[in-house]
């Protein structure tokens, strides 16, 4: 019989990095904790870099389905502005409802190997390349992600153009 668990005891941990991989169940990051990005001056603004995601799953919540979906919103910032969602996925999503579209999905079912001692947790990795997407103006953004319906993080950034330096006269 398995061992009943909370949904909160279920963590997601975040960051944007230069580069991330997965590779047999771990996360490679490099350039972890990035906070500030720097692209053209110009729109469209191209991206570089990854979102790497790490869930804890206890014990109980091994061999079940589970859902994270990952939202890039360009904040507005203040009580005036509206945030509006910046679509991750490029397809259309035409089959998906109006409020699903441009959210990436990920689901997954973590698997409990026979020798896993009862109430050890696992870990699940995951990686979201930004490579070249492109955003649509400079400023704040942010990934809000979601686990099971519920939410599970949230991983802030600024996007600026390249500092200009003036020749001192």
């Amino acid at each position: 019989m398995t061992q009943g668990w909370d949904p909160s005891e279920m963590t997601v941990k975040a960051m944007l990095c230069e580069y991330a991989a997965m590779a047999d169940s771990t996360l490679t990051t490099v350039g972890a904790g990035i906070t500030r990005l720097v692209t053209r001056p110009e729109p469209p603004h191209p991206v570089f870099g990854a979102l790497a995601v790490l869930t804890q799953v206890p014990w109980g919540a091994t061999n079940q389905q589970h859902r994270l979906t990952i939202e890039l919103v360009a904040d507005a910032g203040g009580d005036e502005g509206v945030a509006k969602r910046v679509p991750i996925n490029m397809r259309e999503q035409t089959w998906l409802p109006e409020h699903e579209r441009g959210i990436a999905t990920f689901r997954f079912n973590v698997g409990r190997p026979a020798d896993m001692p009862p109430g050890a947790d696992t870990l699940f990795p995951l990686v979201l390349p930004l490579f070249g997407r492109q955003l649509p103006q400079l400023g704040s953004y942010f990934f809000h992600i979601n686990l099971n319906g519920q939410f599970a993080d949230r991983v802030s950034f600024q996007l600026l153009a390249p500092a200009t330096s003036e020749a001192a006269g």
